[in-house]
């Protein structure tokens, strides 16, 4: 299978991944890789959803954590993903297997009040507090990851009908904003973008040097307020992204808009957020409706 994979990274360069994430993605694929060479499996379409399985439970055994394992879950879905699209295989078998969530590892959620007010910490009229204002008020907008934030320019947004287009490695997609956000946006980009994009006159976020923007960068600015404010819970990344998630489940929004707009390929991917909500109530209702104790 080495000329397939040889295609496959090609074909994860032209997609402007991040060294980090390539990285990541031939890791664990060469680790998909010796198993089955291990099993005798030679052609990709002898990979099936019981060879899978015993892969999975071999990680598990090897104490890998559930996000170890969940990455590795999707970098052979996007190896399969890859193999189908260009004809190789007949069936993308593992386009339906789930990643592994346990209440131990389910995400932090920020609740309302925690989201205004890390929204609001960023203070003053500089042109940091103004770029992480809005860098922080996009986030919870349209739950974009961390990687797609980054990458986004100027000609992503439409301010006209307020809405962010969003160009991540599976598709791209168009979410809209909320208007306070839109307003924060069109001022930074005509008063505060100015002073620090000389490097990248594309990129709508640089660092002060007006150099590109990067992930940890990006994570330092979320834990340096959520610090601030005084959240305990543990930030991530992802933290607003969830929080997105949950708080429109919570107000009646259809999960497949929700799929949509975070840029799902499988809709197992944002029923995790559903499940969470229920395991939150049922929670909930054992510890406080009158007669669950009983």
């Amino acid at each position: 299978m080495e000329n397939y994979i040889n295609d496959y990274k090609h074909y994860l360069l032209s997609k402007g991944l991040s060294k980090a994430t390539y990285d990541a993605y031939i890791s664990d694929l060469d680790r998909f890789m010796q198993y089955c060479t291990s099993v005798g499996v030679k052609n990709p379409n002898q990979i099936d959803l019981t060879g899978f399985n015993n892969y999975i439970n071999q990680l598990k055994i090897k104490n890998l954590s559930n996000s170890s394992i969940n990455r590795n879950i999707s970098s052979a879905k996007s190896f399969s993903r890859f193999l189908f699209k260009e004809g190789i295989i007949k069936t993308d078998v593992l386009s339906e297997y789930k990643p592994i969530f346990q209440n131990s590892e389910l995400p932090q959620i920020l609740d309302r009040n925690e989201v205004v007010k890390l929204l609001d910490a960023p203070k003053g009229n500089s042109v940091k507090s103004k770029r992480d204002k809005v860098l922080l008020e996009l986030l919870y907008a349209t739950g974009m990851k961390v990687s797609e934030l980054i990458e986004l320019t100027t000609g992503d947004i439409n301010l006209r009908f307020n809405i962010v287009k969003i160009n991540s490695e599976k598709h791209e997609r168009t979410v809209p904003i909320y208007p306070e956000a839109a307003r924060h946006l069109s001022e930074y980009i005509k008063i505060y973008r100015p002073a620090i994009s000389a490097n990248n006159t594309e990129l709508l976020f640089t660092n002060l040097n007006g150099n590109r923007l990067s992930r940890q960068g990006v994570w330092k600015i979320i834990k340096q307020y959520a610090g601030k404010i005084g959240i305990e819970k543990t930030i991530t990344p992802h933290t607003l992204r969830h929080s997105f998630a949950v708080h429109l489940l919570e107000n009646g929004a259809d999960i497949n808009d929700i799929k949509e707009m975070m840029g799902h390929l499988d809709i197992s991917s944002t029923m995790f957020y559903s499940n969470l909500l229920k395991n939150k109530f049922s929670r909930g209702y054992a510890i406080y409706h009158p007669l669950a104790k009983k």
